[in-house]
């Protein structure tokens, strides 16, 4: 009988709970770009359609646009806990 063959699994990385830490290298770089341009709100927020423009390409301020699309959508997201207590039995 011919021995099988097993394949050896190569362990798979574990994605790092502070990926957004490594993922802005120049912090207040877009925002200050954003400025210079005057595409920043009354509130100090920048406005969505100069992101969106300046998301397209391979640059590094479309770089940090992009980035800055995505984390715009992690405002919201994070679950409520319930205040309710759970009755035990």
């Amino acid at each position: 009988m011919a021995k099988r063959r097993t394949r050896s699994r190569k362990p798979t990385k574990k994605k790092p709970k502070k990926w957004i830490k490594g993922a802005i290298k120049r912090p207040g770089a877009l925002r200050a770009k954003a400025k210079r341009a005057g595409a920043l709100t009354a509130s100090g927020k920048i406005k969505l359609s100069w992101l969106r423009s300046k998301a397209k390409g391979n640059s590094r301020t479309a770089k940090q646009a992009r980035l800055a699309i995505t984390m715009r959508g992690f405002k919201g997201s994070k679950k409520k806990k319930s205040t309710k207590k759970r009755k035990r039995r």
